[in-house]
């Protein structure tokens, strides 16, 4: 095939897409990610803090001019390597198993064969093992699972928790936001440093991850739409941080909050200080009218694992990480 940019075999039709179908895809989205929701200015803000070197492109799929699904590939910042990519999409279900998967499947591999890719990798939701088989038969194996599990706001009895905060105080530890923060000058080079041995140290990464240029990741993180400054919390001991945990928001309307990353400098840990941030979240969860606080963590991450139990965190389903090698690497 030399046309990367449209395909047309009956009764569907493949193509770019454009910001027109930005608004159909975000339905699209939020149908089959349904804790997930998302929106058109979602994918316009990923347009405009994609890092420059990042290989993207995104086609949709129309049946008789309804677009009914996407297909991408794109790459990890935090895993940056020009031959390395990772692919996706999804299509309704009402329009599956009509051969759309394997066309797009078809066309993505098709498109990325000029960059010579060592790697494919996807993400897959335990809760659609039929996409997990579709993967497995052209090749595709785990190597990483992460488990979603979420939290009745209102159920949660804070009691049990509060003097946690006071202990920290008295060994020289403040819980700020980032909002506090910001009269630091140099808060956010320090949150960087932070956020990167704090995501270096989940364990077993498929591989160890790459250091987004700064300006990448404030853009992604800092100044990124989801993010909440007063539910953004950093541990400070003196004039180091120490720890960090954060929630952001969707775009759209939901009384779903999210965890984003979280967690403590090595030789600080097991002192309350994580479980005291996640307990100022949910403290913030619950006074601005959230319902659920969703989290993700990887399974072999047993301490953060622990911790949710025993805030009442429960499981609700398992993510997948998925990889196709084409070749090794140099």
């Amino acid at each position: 095939m030399t046309d990367h940019t449209r395909l047309h075999t009956k009764p569907f039709d493949i193509r770019l897409s454009t910001p027109e179908d930005y608004p159909a895809l975000a339905a699209i989205k939020s149908v089959m990610v349904p804790d997930r929701p998302t929106t058109a200015e979602e994918y316009l803000h990923e347009d405009d803090i994609r890092d420059p070197r990042i290989r993207h492109r995104r086609w949709v799929v129309e049946v008789e001019g309804r677009v009914v699904g996407e297909a991408y590939y794109t790459q990890l910042a935090t895993l940056y390597h020009p031959c390395k990519f990772v692919i996706g999409g999804w299509v309704l279900p009402e329009f599956q198993r009509r051969g759309i998967g394997t066309a797009l499947y078809h066309m993505i591999t098709q498109a990325l064969q000029p960059y010579d890719p060592i790697y494919y990798h996807v993400f897959a939701r335990g809760t659609h093992p039929e996409g997990i088989a579709f993967l497995a038969h052209r090749g595709f194996t785990e190597v990483f699972r992460e488990r979603v599990s979420i939290l009745d706001v209102y159920a949660f009895d804070s009691g049990p928790y509060s003097g946690l905060e006071g202990k920290l105080l008295a060994q020289g530890i403040v819980i700020h936001t980032l909002a506090e923060l910001r009269t630091d000058p140099d808060h956010t080079h320090k949150l960087y440093d932070l956020d990167w041995q704090v995501f270096n140290d989940i364990p077993d990464l498929t591989e160890p991850p790459v250091r987004m240029p700064y300006d990448t990741w404030l853009k992604e993180t800092i100044e990124h739409p989801q993010i909440v400054p007063d539910a953004f919390f950093v541990a400070v001991k003196g004039c180091e941080y120490v720890g960090l945990s954060y929630l952001y928001v969707a775009t759209g309307k939901s009384s779903m909050i999210y965890s984003g990353l979280a967690g403590v400098r090595r030789g600080l840990r097991r002192q309350g200080i994580a479980l005291a941030m996640k307990v100022r979240g949910i403290a913030y969860a619950r006074q601005r009218g959230y319902t659920t606080l969703w989290t993700s963590n990887a399974v072999h991450n047993q301490p953060i694992l622990a911790l949710n139990e025993r805030l009442g965190f429960v499981r609700q389903y398992e993510t997948v990480e998925m990889m196709k090698r084409l070749r090794e690497e140099q």
